[in-house]
């Protein structure tokens, strides 16, 4: 069984600012893993490398989609 990772967000100096894990999902062929938070965004790979991310961004979400 893989033990489990710590996955950090790189340059995010406050992360108690991202509030609660809200949805995650892994990609269709399980290489990367999608965490989406209250105020932000991430994109892990496999290995738990974050390649991507955003905070602080205001969007709304279409919820008839």
């Amino acid at each position: 069984m893989p033990q489990s990772q710590v996955l950090e967000i790189p340059e995010l100096y406050d992360k108690e600012k991202l509030g609660p894990v809200c949805a995650m999902e892994w990609s269709s062929d399980g290489y990367v893993l999608a965490v989406g938070w209250e105020h932000g965004w991430a994109v892990f790979s496999v290995g738990g490398r974050c390649l991507t991310w955003g905070s602080g961004i205001e969007y709304e979400v279409d919820e008839d989609r």
